[in-house]
């Protein structure tokens, strides 16, 4: 299951980002990179645009922190 964060959907709709885009780059990522704490970033292009993803795996869902 994902769940997003409340900054991840301030970040989203101050930025135009819909749910359909973002789930695209999760399912079709150009580049998945690990960070520190355990998160990892999603990086790719839809819609002519070049979106980054950084979320988490919690034990039940994925929660998605933030949307640039």
């Amino acid at each position: 299951m994902l769940k997003f964060s409340n900054h991840a959907l301030m970040r989203m709709k101050q930025r135009g980002i819909t749910h359909a885009e973002v789930y695209h780059i999760l399912m079709h990522p150009e580049i998945i990179r690990n960070l520190e704490d355990a998160k990892r970033a999603y990086k790719g292009i839809v819609n002519n645009r070049r979106i980054r993803i950084i979320l988490t795996n919690k034990e039940n869902y994925i929660n998605v922190i933030t949307v640039m």
